[in-house]
């Protein structure tokens, strides 16, 4: 045992061998279960070590589990020991709970034995706070089970039962209030969790907790312990407090979810439903003693939650001002957290403070205050009246204050409205700024109400117009930003009430603004301007369009230097929404280029890494660009990117080139034509085409913008030799896809139909070498072979006399073998074939005769693909095995890669129409060589010479998109 004590020193010093002597610790207790036992008992007898023992215990027992060795009852009985020892401090037995817990899984008899013992001692002050860590423990087994059930669980309900009547009869909260707090604190622990994330556990035990005498009795007498009527007491105790507010929460959880799956016949019988009417009383009443933030919120939410039933109005009706005016009107006011938030996170507190939907709004005592006045107005009788009334003197008494004049006539009425409340808080704990704010906030709340009320309507409009000039040239920005609130809130009803020059006024003056130094205001008065300008019936003179323009000019200032996401995604959404003048689209522009250029800079000096502004900021050059709006602004607005590109070619680094390339993409597909700045980006692509493993990703559709919108460019051999580099280094890669090196092989056929005569001999040389070693290799994919025998086609077809120079006749004829073949995917790939067919038909129509009956089942068969018929009903695609299946679904992707590629691929091929091509070649070979036809018909058998005169007597319906590309044949297994 001395060896043990001393690897447990050794264990927990700062010795360098301290993890070694925890292992061989850890293995002897592991190995010698007596040693085990010995440490259990000097935890009991609380040895200096005990922390440090009780600590390797739960270790060894979590080691053994891993392990899945046998955890012996000497092991268990020794943890049990442990636990239910009254001079173990309780600090102390958390260490070993995760052991306790394994116990629990390995034996459910220990379990049993914790009950037994939980159960035991519920006999004097001390014994008792044992038994409750004891029922914590468990209840901590209820929480991981995955279903409770009566039997297994029902030592749960006795014990809630047996412990609520015991601490009601025999303690007191003053003299136990410790029981009191542990109790409770596990309970509504227990309550909080099933409430929120286990719906199915709480109703489990929502009948036996709702019909439970003694707990309802034992919640009451916490409240009503010494109060007097108040709701806390004791304030030096703190333990006490506790205690009452983990009672609330019960309360809270209880009641919301008993009131919202309840009727009301089955609500009467349950003794806390009975306890709610004097629950309401203490709660109103505790509210005029000064309690922590958060009881207010829980007091707030259970009354907001009451307020709606029938049988509590007559408390709310008796007590509603009283709680309007004492309590309600003094939590509207702003806290010095909430003003914090408005100066320095302005969009937050706009979005989250001043936004009163359920979505968006904070879970704080102000939010909660609004709730319950909603309520309030909703279901109480003379609320809404008496609050407008108490808004509308609060205002016009405020005002008079703040300028120190009868700027409002207060009527007598009125006067002795504003006595009633200087007895309150309101008036001698607030200042006029503040009653003001109050005031905003209760007429903000009643909009959604004011329909009907034109009495209220027409004083509201008077409010409105006649103090504008005074809260514009007040310095308080929270009034502002309520009083511009209020004004949106209200347009839709007071639009004809209002005078609609005073509407033009204000909006003229928003966009006035010399600087935005306020820019909670400014978001404020963003929204604002949405409400009016969305509204069904637009004021002739909105121009919407210009209003936002001056707006933007004056903000875009904000999209270079602004650390908030939010704006750019605001901006985003306006560039969307509304048609911009140019010199708009411009500013916005520039700064966008320079936040990019900025932050880009940042990152390559190591600096501060914001990627969300660059990613954020070409989203919006992107939306620019693809507005059909701002088409005729798109040469203006790349010139504000220009000193982007350079930044690309002189930095290493090839990161944030993903948003660009689709943006140069964008402008050239647009504009039709390429600027010597685009094309300078060129030689840093091979560059990108490395980092992205040789696949071209977007690349892809911007060379084929360059080669066909800027051939000019290409006229120079350099620019060449970079263009079908990049091509073939893809083709060759053994990096990428079969359909990576797809786009490749397009590429190289654009650019052979684009050049024609003035491509470089070399290239093509170099290009036909790459492509033929490509298709005479045994393990080339089938898709790919397709895509570079039409690279063949592309240059016989476009420059044929210099490709048979190059290629010589001795291997013109093995690769004439390879192309009439007709291995080609149906799509693109076939119909470049069937037109270079036609053409080689024409010039040697001995050609038809060998053949002919392949071409016609190729036309059939392309003719079929491009009916878009369910691709289960072609022939040979589904045999019904799993393989088959998988086959399908790779082979169905594929198909869908590659009629994507065609429609970013610029050939005048794709939009040639095979089947008329191959029909005129049949008709003047029928009118030149009539005889090779005879030959060639005679030749077919019946069904192949009927698919060919269907197919000349038919014409075919023209597409606007490019064909689908569907293998002919099945594919081979590589």
């Amino acid at each position: 045992m001395n060896e043990v004590q001393q690897l447990l020193l050794t264990s927990f010093s700062c010795s360098p061998h301290r993890q070694q002597a925890e292992q061989q610790l850890i293995q002897h207790l592991i190995t010698n279960p007596q040693h085990f036992q010995q440490l259990g008992l000097l935890i009991i007898v609380q040895d200096q070590n005990y922390l440090q023992m009780a600590t390797v215990l739960n270790a060894t027992i979590k080691l053994m589990k891993s392990n899945q060795q046998l955890i012996t009852q000497l092991y268990k009985q020794s943890l049990f020991e442990i636990y239910t020892n009254l001079n173990v401090p309780f600090y102390c037995k958390i260490l070993i709970k995760s052991a306790i817990k394994i116990i629990f899984e390995e034996d459910t008899q220990y379990s049993h034995l914790f009950q037994e013992c939980m159960f035991l001692y519920l006999k004097d002050q001390r014994s008792i706070i044992l038994s409750i860590q004891i029922f914590r423990l468990l209840t901590d087994t209820i929480i991981s089970a995955d279903v409770v059930d009566q039997n297994k669980y029902s030592w749960y309900i006795d014990y809630i039962e047996q412990v609520s009547k015991i601490m009601n009869q025999s303690f007191n909260l003053e003299n136990d209030s410790l029981i009191y707090f542990d109790f409770l604190e596990c309970f509504e622990g227990m309550l909080f969790r099933f409430f929120k994330y286990d719906q199915q556990k709480y109703l489990f035990f929502q009948n036996f907790i709702l019909q439970n005498q003694e707990l309802s009795k034992l919640f009451i007498n916490i409240f009503s312990f010494q109060s007097q009527n108040h709701f806390i007491q004791c304030q030096s105790n703190s333990t006490i407090q506790n205690a009452k507010i983990l009672t609330l929460k019960c309360y809270k959880h209880i009641i919301i979810r008993m009131l919202s799956s309840r009727n009301k016949q089955q609500l009467q019988i349950f003794p806390i439903y009975q306890q709610l009417n004097q629950l309401i009383l203490f709660l109103i009443q505790s509210l005029q003693i000064t309690i922590s933030e958060e009881v207010t919120i829980i007091i707030l939410e259970i009354l907001s939650t009451t307020i709606n039933q029938i049988e509590f109005y007559n408390i709310y009706q008796n007590y509603y001002q009283q709680l309007i005016v004492t309590h309600l009107y003094s939590y509207l006011v702003y806290s010095s957290k909430q003003l914090s938030l408005l100066y320095n996170e302005p969009l937050d507190f706009i979005q989250q403070e001043l936004s009163f939907d359920s979505q968006n709004k904070l879970q704080s005592l102000h939010n909660q205050t609004l709730d319950l006045i909603r309520a309030l107005i909703t279901h109480i009788d003379g609320a809404y009246s008496f609050l407008s009334s108490s808004a509308f003197v609060l205002f016009k008494y405020s005002i008079n204050e703040i300028l120190s004049n009868q700027l409002f006539i207060i009527t007598e009425q009125e006067f002795n409205h504003i006595k009633l409340l200087q007895n309150n808080s309101i008036f001698y704990n607030f200042d006029s700024k503040q009653r003001l704010q109050i005031s905003l906030l209760i007429l903000i709340i009643i909009q959604p109400t004011l329909n009907t009320r034109y009495d209220i309507q027409e004083y509201l409009a008077i409010i409105i117009q006649n103090s504008y000039q005074v809260v514009l040239q007040c310095q308080d920005e929270l009034i502002q930003i309520l009083f511009t609130k209020l004004i949106g809130e209200s347009y839709s009803i007071l639009k004809s009430t209002v005078s609609q020059l005073f509407y033009k006024q204000f909006l003229e003056n928003i966009v006035k603004l010399e600087q935005i130094n306020k820019l909670a205001l400014f978001y404020q008065q963003i929204n604002t301007i949405n409400l009016i300008v969305s509204s069904d019936e637009l004021p002739g003179f909105i121009e919407k369009n210009k209003l936002f323009d001056e707006i933007i000019q004056k903000f875009s200032s904000q999209i270079s230097c602004t650390c908030d996401i939010r704006i750019l995604q605001m901006i985003e959404e306006w560039v969307s929404t509304y048609q911009f003048q140019q010199n708009t689209i411009q500013l916005i522009a520039q700064h966008l280029a320079q936040r990019i250029y900025q932050e880009q800079t940042n990152i390559y000096n190591n600096q501060i890494n914001r990627e969300i502004f660059i990613e954020l900021s070409w989203n919006i050059l992107h939306q620019i660009a693809n507005h059909y709006n701002y088409f005729d602004y798109l040469l203006s607005v790349e010139n504000q990117i220009v000193q982007l590109y350079k930044q690309v070619k002189d930095e290493e680094s090839v990161q944030y080139t993903e948003k660009m390339i689709p943006f140069v993409s964008i402008i050239i597909q647009k504009l039709k034509r390429v600027t010597i700045d685009q094309i300078s980006l060129l030689p840093k692509f091979e560059r990108i085409l490395q980092s992205q493993n040789y696949s071209f990703q977007s690349l892809f559709e911007l060379l084929n913008n360059y080669m066909y919108f800027g051939r000019e460019y290409f006229i120079n051999e350099t620019t060449q030799s970079i263009y079908f580099h990049l091509a073939l280094s893809n083709i060759v890669s053994n990096l990428n896809s079969t359909l990576d090196k797809c786009e490749g092989a397009l590429l190289i056929q654009l650019g052979i139909q684009c050049l024609r005569n003035d491509l470089n001999e070399n290239i093509l040389r170099q290009i036909f070498d790459h492509s033929y070693q490509i298709i005479k290799q045994s393990n080339t994919d089938e898709l790919l072979a397709s895509r570079i025998k039409c690279i063949f086609l592309s240059a016989l077809l476009t420059i044929k006399s210099l490709s048979e120079k190059i290629i010589g006749t001795n291997q013109m004829q093995s690769i004439q073998q390879e192309l009439y073949e007709m291995n080609y995917s149906a799509g693109y790939d076939a119909k470049l074939f069937i037109i270079y067919y036609s053409n080689a038909i024409l010039q040697n129509p001995e050609i038809l005769l060998t053949t002919g009956c392949n071409i016609v089942s190729m036309l059939s068969y392309q003719l079929e693909q491009q009916k878009e018929e369910k691709f289960e009903s072609f022939d040979g695609c589904s045999s019904g095995s799993e393989d088959d299946e998988h086959c399908y679904e790779n082979f169905t992707e594929e198909k869908r890669t590659l009629e994507e590629q065609v429609t970013k691929f610029k050939s005048g091929y794709v939009s040639v129409d095979e089947f008329e091509t191959f029909k005129q070649a049949i008709y003047q070979l029928k009118a030149h060589h009539p005889n090779v036809i005879a030959q060639f018909k005679q030749g077919l058998h019946f069904f192949t010479s009927k698919k060919l005169q269907q197919m000349l007597s038919v014409t075919r319906a023209q597409y606007e998109q490019p064909r689908q590309m569907i293998k002919i044949a099945k594919r081979k297994n590589h």
